[in-house]
């Protein structure tokens, strides 16, 4: 998607979007989900898990009740990060519409399937199956 948006600028050109960064977020994330054209920079990617898009602040924000649209920097914020990396990782669920895990193994597989994608014998669901074995989940 953001090869596209750069891809016919010669050096000179992308030397001189690299040089700012508010042209540069513009240039590549402006008038994509949620975006205007000259919304990229306000809706880059902060927080634990780089949240990006408006649409995305929008979405998250009203999982966690904060207008994360009309105050995007508060999203560096540490226990806002942590509320949105949350509610990410989770899809917005409450404790109470998550299962009833009987092992750790059951609450990672969970995650790996709601987040890390393909199947069980997948690359990707397998990388992303070792990295949560590096977490240590508390109650």
């Amino acid at each position: 998607i953001f090869g596209n948006r750069v891809s016919d600028m010669n050096d000179d050109e992308l030397d001189e979007l690299k040089s700012d960064d508010e042209k540069f977020f513009n240039h590549v994330y402006g008038g994509m989900f949620g975006n205007s054209r000259t919304e990229g920079y306000k809706y880059r990617g902060r927080g634990f898990n780089q949240l990006t898009f408006k649409g995305n602040y929008e979405f998250y924000g009203n999982c966690i009740g904060r207008d994360l649209v009309g105050d995007p920097e508060v999203v560096n914020n540490v226990e806002i990060a942590a509320e949105v990396a949350v509610a990410f990782f989770t899809k917005c669920k409450s404790a109470d519409q998550l299962p009833d895990f009987t092992n750790e193994d059951d609450a990672i597989n969970y995650f790996v399937n709601l987040n890390g994608g393909g199947s069980a014998d997948s690359e990707t669901r397998g990388n992303a199956f070792d990295q949560l074995n590096n977490f240590e989940i508390v109650a």
